[in-house]
């Protein structure tokens, strides 16, 4: 086999893209992290596709995170933020009660070194 060859059949080596999944030459192919630790196989396409949508993930992360509220559920003990923005119901995402949830927002350090008296 002469060195021709060799360069022939490493071109027409196939392998599939993790994402897509289509059939792409192997000389497209990029191996990049996975959300769970492992790596997973991207072509030049989705490797593409994926730096656009990076790009616009952490600002609308970053908006809505402003507005949330911390509350306390007196009942279970269990601390959660809740955005009075969104559309969910405000109820304790553990119990699923809402009767005993107190704001914390509203409760700083300051405003109980305040209400006791010091």
């Amino acid at each position: 086999m002469r060195a021709d060859d060799a360069d022939i059949i490493a071109d027409e080596r196939m392998l599939t893209c993790g994402r897509c999944k289509k059939s792409v030459p192997v000389s497209t192919i990029q191996y990049m992290p996975k959300g769970d630790g492992g790596m997973i196989a991207l072509c030049s396409n989705c490797r593409s596709q994926s730096t656009v949508k990076s790009a616009i993930k952490p600002t609308s992360k970053g908006l809505s995170s402003a507005n949330k509220i911390n509350y306390l559920c007196e009942r279970c003990n269990y601390k959660f933020s809740h955005d009075p923005m969104s559309h969910a119901v405000l109820k304790c995402p553990y119990c699923s009660k809402d009767d005993k949830l107190k704001n914390l927002s509203k409760t700083s350090a300051g405003n109980l070194l305040k209400s006791s008296g010091l």
